[in-house]
C-alpha cells in the first residue's frame, strides 16, 4: 500500500508533504511503479513550488517517464534558472541513448526535446542552463551531424562564455568522427579561438587525419 499512500498524499494542500511523497515515489524505480506515479507527478509541474522536485523525479526515472517529456521540455520556458536547468538535465535522463529502453522511445524523445533544447542552447540568458542543455543534446538519439552542428554553433557564438564553449567543445572532441559536420564551422572559428585553439584543433582531427593544416 506504499504506492498508493504516496499518490494519495500528492493531493494534500501541504507542499512540504507534497514534496516528500514525490522524493519517495522517485525511489520507486521498477516499470510498473513508474507507470502508475509519473503521471501524477507530471501533474504538479502546474505547480511553480512542486514543479523543480516533480521534474527531478521524472528525469530519474529516464526513458519509463518518455510520455512526459513534452511538459519537461516546456518548462525550459520557465523563468527560474533553476527550474529550466533541471529540466535540460531531465531530458537528458530521459532521452539518454545509452540507457535501457526501445529505439522507438529514445527517437520520440529526441525529436520533441531538440527543439526546445536547441533554443535553450542558442539564447537561454544562464550559463549553467546552456551547458545543461549541451549536455543533453549530446545525450539524445539524434543523428550525429544534427548534434554536432548544433553543439559548433552555440561554441562558436561571440558571446558565449569560456566555460560553455569549453565544455561544448570537450563533448564534440569527445564524439570523434561524428564530430565532422562541425568542422566548417570550428576551422571558421579558430583563427579567434585564443587560448582554446588548442581545444578546437583536437575536435578538427577526423579519424587520425588532420584537417588543420
Amino acid at each position: 500500500g506504499w504506492l498508493d499512500l504516496l499518490l494519495g498524499t500528492l493531493s494534500t494542500s501541504d507542499p512540504a508533504l507534497q514534496d516528500e511523497a514525490i522524493e519517495q515515489l522517485a525511489r520507486l524505480k521498477s516499470e510498473p511503479d513508474v507507470v502508475v506515479w509519473a503521471p501524477a507527478v507530471a501533474r504538479l509541474l502546474r505547480s511553480q513550488a512542486l514543479r523543480r522536485d516533480a521534474i527531478d523525479a521524472l528525469g530519474d526515472a529516464g526513458p519509463l517517464a518518455h510520455a512526459h517529456a513534452a511538459a519537461i521540455a516546456a518548462c525550459l520556458k520557465d523563468a527560474n534558472e533553476d527550474v529550466r536547468k533541471a529540466a535540460a538535465e531531465a531530458l537528458g535522463q530521459i532521452g539518454d541513448r545509452a540507457r535501457p529502453g526501445t529505439q522507438a522511445v529514445k527517437q520520440q524523445v529526441a525529436q520533441v526535446a531538440r527543439g526546445p533544447l536547441e533554443e535553450a542552447l542558442r539564447g537561454d540568458v544562464a550559463r549553467d542552463v546552456r551547458a545543461e542543455a549541451a549536455r543533453a543534446l549530446d545525450n539524445l538519439q539524434l543523428e550525429p551531424a544534427v548534434v554536432a552542428v548544433a553543439l559548433a554553433a552555440a561554441a562558436t557564438r561571440p558571446q558565449e562564455e569560456g566555460l560553455v564553449r569549453q565544455s561544448l567543445l570537450i563533448a564534440l572532441r569527445n564524439r570523434g568522427g561524428e564530430a565532422q559536420a562541425a568542422v566548417p564551422a570550428l576551422e571558421a572559428f579558430l583563427p579567434r579561438a585564443g587560448d582554446q585553439r588548442d581545444l578546437v584543433e583536437a575536435v578538427l582531427v577526423v579519424e587520425d587525419a588532420a584537417i588543420v593544416a
